[in-house]
């Protein structure tokens, strides 16, 4: 990377963590982009420089996570098999409701986003959902080949319960929520019955 490209790309992150912040907070449609250029100290046209649109812009948001390449990341699911399953799952469990949880402010984004039905929001939604599915079967199948039944159907239940932890969590306006181990034990419980 040249020199004169390291500030252009700091100054595109900075510009996406305040869109995340404001659009997590207000919603998309509430975020304009002349409060977007106010927030950041920028004027209005430097925004469009970076992000020609507002579509563009919350696009850019949701996907410059990371998301999609962690998921794909195969190293994710290392798991040591000499470990007995219970708590290689509890582990398991446990790290994927600690990385869930942490994503609190683009998750506030997406359910918002989707709940007002934009395109591009529920765009990326999908192909994340799909997404989500293909690791956790990948690693329900990798981590746990001893458990009977198939990996993909245990993967989409484990997906859909980090959901709704995570809509809980923002639900209760940040309220204490069941710590990560425990929650990720009574889930492991649960798989594991015949």
């Amino acid at each position: 990377m040249s020199p004169a490209t390291a500030p252009a790309r700091d100054q595109r992150a900075r510009i996406l963590d305040t869109a995340l912040t404001l659009m997590s907070e207000r919603g998309s449609a509430d975020t304009s982009m002349r409060t977007l250029a106010t927030a950041c100290d920028l004027n209005v046209a430097t925004l469009y420089h970076y992000f020609p649109s507002k579509t563009e812009l919350l696009r850019s948001v949701i996907e410059e996570r990371g998301w999609f390449a962690l998921l794909a990341d195969t190293g994710i699911g290392e798991f040591d098999l000499e470990q007995p399953v219970e708590e290689r799952l509890v582990d398991f469990l446990a790290f994927l409701s600690e990385a869930a949880l942490a994503e609190e402010a683009p998750t506030r984004l997406l359910l918002g986003e989707g709940l007002r039905q934009d395109p591009t929001a529920a765009a990326t939604v999908t192909a994340l959902l799909a997404a989500i599915d293909e690791a956790m079967a990948r690693w329900m199948a990798d981590g746990f080949p001893e458990l009977a039944g198939d990996p993909a159907a245990r993967g989409r239940l484990v997906r859909r319960l980090l959901v709704a932890r995570l809509v809980e969590r923002l639900a209760t306006a940040g309220l204490p929520v069941e710590d990560d181990r425990a929650w990720a034990t009574e889930v492991a419980q649960a798989l594991l019955q015949p």
